[in-house]
């Protein structure tokens, strides 16, 4: 490319399967949302020093991409920015990053880290996992950690969407007390995963947040648990009674879809007693109630 240029627009290189390596020039500071999306022939790019911002989806699907290492003036890395770019093995984010979006490394198979570097104001690492700085989020787990059960620290607060997405290797996670919220597609497709330990503190629970889930076999929700998103635990298919607390005001569409055998245990005259009315679904009344 063209020394002079300062942006490569959305969508520009998209799929060009052929293209196995790029030089970007010096002047470059912004690689637009998909940019090099589907670029599956990419095997090595080299970020300009001026580059301060990559977009969404920006290298998606670039399965051949060996390594990237992000220039020290970067600021912004966008959701999904590598998502689905197989080869990476670490990732180091450098301390003049300030926004990330959502994962940019969702279905990064043989991703074992994601480091920070230590002057960083925003995010930090704890054993290649990343949160936000004040450890309140936990933003990112790479979905090739070797260890098969993870305990998130006390203190955090919120699992920010596709944070485990598609980690197959965890069979059990421990979740802190501090626990309110677990976003969208937080563990989607963790097929393995058999036992999850959900806090007495958990307000809402987002859509797919446990999708595909096909290994767990027992959920217990907490008492203060006000919403289930759409298709929450969808293709859950060896859990068989799920037991809703008086506390939900909310359930998505299809939150249980995709199994025959699910019984929800409900409190007479509650608005789980009433979804699963509507929806169909077998349910039975929580005993002692």
């Amino acid at each position: 490319m063209p020394e002079g240029l300062t942006s490569v627009g959305n969508w520009t290189f998209e799929s060009c399967t052929s293209l196995n390596v790029v030089t970007l020039p010096d002047s470059l500071t912004i690689i637009g949302d998909v940019a090099f999306g589907g670029c599956s022939s990419l095997t090595a790019i080299t970020l300009p020093v001026g580059l301060t911002s990559i977009g969404e989806g920006a290298f998606a699907l670039c399965s051949r991409l060996n390594g990237i290492t992000f220039p020290d003036g970067l600021t912004s890395i966008g959701e999904g920015a590598f998502f689905g770019c197989s080869k990476l093995t670490d990732i180091v984010i450098p301390e003049s990053v300030t926004k990330i979006k959502l994962n940019p490394f969702i279905d990064c198979d043989n991703l074992t880290r994601i480091e920070t570097m230590p002057e960083n104001t925003e995010y930090t690492s704890i054993d290649g996992v990343l949160f936000d700085k004040q450890l309140e989020t936990l933003l990112a787990y790479p979905t090739a950690r070797p260890n098969n059960t993870y305990e998130l620290p006390e203190g955090v607060l919120y699992i920010h969407y596709w944070a485990f997405y598609n980690c197959t290797n965890l069979l059990e996670v421990t979740l802190p007390d501090s626990l309110i919220s677990i976003g969208d597609r937080a563990f989607g497709g963790c097929n393995s995963l058999t036992a999850i330990t959900i806090p007495d503190g958990l307000t809402s629970i987002g859509n797919d947040a446990f999708y595909g889930c096909h290994s767990l076999t027992a959920v217990i929700l907490p008492n203060i648990l006000t919403s289930i998103g759409d298709q929450a635990f969808a293709w859950c298919i060896y859990l068989s009674v799920i037991t809703l607390p008086d506390s939900i005001k909310s359930i998505g569409k299809d939150a249980f879809e995709g199994y025959n055998q699910v019984l929800l245990s409900v409190t007479k005259g509650s608005y789980a007693e009433q979804y699963a009315k509507e929806n169909g679904i077998a349910y039975m009344y929580t005993l002692g109630i």
